[in-house]
């Protein structure tokens, strides 16, 4: 018989896990909505909806005493709510937190979850909260009850029915640890007053721990008696689970009584009751329980009845049974949730791959940038290093030749022997020469200086031509020729070959004219002469003289380009041709002194 009784239990126990079942419960849609909301929250990466179904879902298993999961749920809660900032909903994950870890025995991580709470709560809230910490890390069971005491009056002031009646709860725990019964007892029964009109599963919670009360004070009779009147709840009589399960309790009771055929009546209700509403594991208990008291009144027939109805009635009581679809989709909730975490684990991984790699992309980018950059800078440092070197180079070739065709009229006035005009020309060549010199390195000189050079130079001329050119030089009123700029030598060429080209072959006097006209954001120079023009000029050249290549306009205009590079400027100049004489225009930027 004993082995029938074990093939019994293990084949029941497979079934009970092994087979699910149609049916659902509103507790198993609870869990399957919030599973539903929680996929959705992940997808849309909205992380204070997921904290909202993970509380729900430690909250659902809390209620159903599976700790673990109920813990794992809360802490992911947590963590998001902090992250989101949620204060409100913070505290309130962390306080079920500590309450769920309190019952798992893990006083150390319950109060630090009972401090997040109080650091994150309001009013009396954080009072009671605090006192919690307290509690748990106090040994002396006087000032915990004072702290318990506290925190059930502060609950009742505040109309925290729950909390009140945990409150009691714990009140009364400390009391059995003291052995205080009677006061215990008290406590249970008025928080058993206040649960039983707004929360049944903690009314009967309540209920349960003041019947083990009376039975620890030995007073099975009011241990009977309480626990008989959960039956008479109206919350318990459409509760077939509870029906049953407060029946095996109250049988247990009356076995304690050793009042055995009460205990086998309510038994035997306990098992038609757990068959008809298709509750598996309590029939099985029930039949076991029953198998061993219908043994030990030596009514083996009745048991081997009782086995042969319950197998016969196995296949259609697994069908109804809500406990093993809860217990399945609670299974099936865990692993749904484990691969959603571990998706979002990895796309996080993922993205974050994919930003260390956009961000070493964009470092990559950034180097090179910066060394295309260093190589832009230091080539186009490089470039003007070497157009300034250029620069220096075509106005040091500008005075040689200067200098060339002044010695060459010292020489003529020394060939003729006049030692005066030589002397003469000789202190206005070396102050001009002088002045040349003094601003030779800078690429931009004042207008003053230029036309006092200019001044200079063809007084130098006039000399050399006994007095056979007329020159004059305007300035525009309007133009500061102390703050304008003109970069130096520019215009000495010009005037040279007015003076060579131009006005020398003429048979009498020539003129020479030199205008600085002021046009708002730039200036004009004009340079006039009245000689024989450039085609005339050429025509008289001699053989050896075509020969040679002159370099003064063509350094011109190579300065003219370098000075545009290097200061983004714009000066240009245009050379009108005819019998008459020749008009060269120069356009210049006002340029500020640097």
């Amino acid at each position: 018989m004993k082995s029938v009784y074990i093939v019994l239990s293990v084949l029941c126990t497979w079934i009970c896990m092994a087979i699910g079942a149609a049916q659902t419960t509103p507790r198993v849609e609870e869990m399957r909505s919030n599973t539903r909301n929680l996929e959705e929250a992940i997808s849309a990466d909205n992380e204070l909806e997921q904290a909202e179904s993970f509380y729900n879902l430690g909250k659902i298993h809390y209620d159903e005493k599976q700790w673990s999961r109920s813990e794992t749920y809360l802490i992911l809660a947590r963590d998001l709510y902090q992250k989101a900032g949620n204060t409100e909903k913070l505290a309130q994950a962390a306080r079920l937190l500590a309450q769920t870890q309190e019952q798992m025995q893990k006083k150390q991580e319950a109060s630090a979850n009972y401090a997040l709470a109080a650091q994150h709560s309001t009013g009396s809230m954080r009072q009671i909260n605090q006192n919690d910490v307290n509690r748990l890390s106090e040994v002396n069971l006087d000032s915990q009850i004072q702290l318990i005491t506290q925190n059930a009056e502060l609950s009742k002031e505040q109309g925290y029915s729950s909390q009140s009646v945990v409150s009691l709860s714990q009140l009364a725990e400390v009391q059995t640890r003291q052995e205080n019964l009677p006061a215990a007892a008290e406590n249970l029964q008025i928080a058993y007053e206040r649960a039983r009109a707004s929360d049944a599963r903690q009314a009967v919670e309540v209920n349960r721990q003041l019947v083990e009360v009376h039975k620890k004070n030995r007073d099975l009779d009011e241990a009977l008696r309480v626990s008989q009147k959960i039956l008479q709840e109206d919350f318990a009589k459409d509760d077939d689970k509870l029906q049953t399960e407060q029946k095996v309790q109250i049988a247990e009771i009356y076995l304690q009584k050793q009042e055995v055929d009460e205990a086998v009546k309510l038994l035997e209700e306990s098992l038609t009751t757990a068959k008809n509403s298709g509750m598996t594991m309590q029939a099985r208990n029930i039949t076991l329980q029953l198998d061993s008291l219908y043994a030990k009144k030596g009514d083996l027939q009745k048991a081997l009845e009782m086995h042969r109805m319950f197998v016969q009635d196995l296949p259609g009581l697994i069908d109804r049974d809500e406990a093993i679809v809860q217990e399945k989709v609670m299974e099936e909730t865990s692993q749904v949730i484990s691969g959603l975490l571990k998706e979002k684990e990895l796309n996080q991984q993922i993205l974050k791959q994919q930003r260390l790699a956009g961000l070493a992309m964009v470092a990559v980018i950034l180097v090179m940038a910066l060394l295309l950059f260093l190589i832009f800078k230091a080539l186009r440092k490089l470039r003007k290093r070497n157009l300034r070197i250029r620069l220096q180079s075509l106005k040091r070739e500008m005075n040689p030749h200067f200098i060339f065709n002044s010695l060459n009229s010292i020489n003529q006035f020394i060939g003729t022997k006049d030692e005066r005009s030589a002397n003469r020309y000789l202190t206005q060549y070396s102050s001009l020469m002088r002045s040349m010199m003094e601003n030779s390195t800078e690429d931009f000189i004042s207008l003053a200086t230029e036309i006092e050079l200019l001044q200079n130079y063809l007084s130098l001329e006039k000399t050399r031509f006994d007095d056979q050119i007329n020159y004059e030089i305007l300035v525009d009123d309007s133009l500061d020729v102390n703050q304008t700029m003109i970069p130096g030598m520019i215009l000495q060429p010009f005037v040279e070959n007015a003076v060579w080209h131009g006005v020398r072959y003429l048979n009498k006097p020539g003129n020479i004219s030199v205008k600085f006209i002021d046009n708002a954001q730039n200036y004009e120079v004009i340079i006039q002469d009245d000689g024989i023009g450039m085609a005339q000029s050429k025509a008289l050249k001699t053989h050896h003289q075509k020969k040679h290549n002159p370099r003064g306009l063509d350094n011109v205009r190579e300065r003219i380009e370098i000075l545009n590079l290097l200061y983004g400027k714009n000066i240009t100049y245009n050379t009108t041709d005819s019998p008459q004489g020749v008009t060269v225009k120069f356009t210049i930027n006002k340029i500020a002194p640097t």
